[in-house]
């Protein structure tokens, strides 16, 4: 049933919606029909709760040094003198962008000297996405714009895990990553990679 309109002398019709306040900007700002709010609250929790339970319910999360992916996990390592037993995921990130210069729960407070593998190296790659969050390409050009600007330069670079363990063995502050895989042997230890 249509409501009746009246039409003044002019031939406006008065108490009817002008096309623009029903369709458009303006009919958002009107009152909505009764239960559309709870309907629409409704449908945003149930699709909240499903998501969460999605999450929930997904395989077992990575450990802090293994791939989502699959790939190679990999090892912090350091020299055995060293007395840190672990290091923050965001700590670490930021000893091997050169942002943290000493040990600073080390008496004596020696550099940190960290050690990268090769930017082609699978345990390198794992290494950068689980730690920094980013691709070893995003790492390099980090490099290259502080190396072009004259404010840094990036820890040098091995061939191999053997060679990183050899770095971290022979320098005291040293730290480094490598490979499951690979026995550490005497002179280095591992630390635990916190969250």
């Amino acid at each position: 049933m249509r409501a009746q309109s009246i039409v003044d002398g002019g031939g406006t019709v008065l108490g009817a919606e002008p096309a623009s306040l029903r369709w458009g900007p303006a009919a958002i700002l009107r009152r909505p029909k009764p239960g559309t709010v709870v309907r629409t609250a409704a449908v945003v929790l149930v699709c909240l709760v499903v998501g969460a339970l999605a999450r929930t319910a997904s395989a077992e999360p990575a450990r802090p040094t293994e791939t989502s992916d699959g790939g190679e996990g990999f090892r912090i390592v350091v020299n055995v003198a060293n007395p840190v037993d672990a290091l923050a995921r965001e700590e670490i990130a930021r000893i091997f962008l050169n942002r943290v210069p000493r040990w600073d729960a080390w008496p004596g407070q020696p550099r940190i000297e960290p050690v990268d593998l090769l930017a082609s190296s699978e345990i390198r790659r794992s290494f950068t996405e689980v730690i920094h969050g980013k691709p070893v390409a995003w790492v390099v050009n980090f490099w290259q714009r502080l190396i072009f600007s004259g404010r840094g330069k990036p820890p040098p670079m091995r061939d191999s895990e053997t060679e990183v363990l050899a770095f971290v063995r022979a320098n005291e502050g040293g730290i480094g990553y490598v490979g499951t895989s690979i026995p550490l042997g005497v002179g280095v230890k591992e630390i635990q990679v916190l969250e």
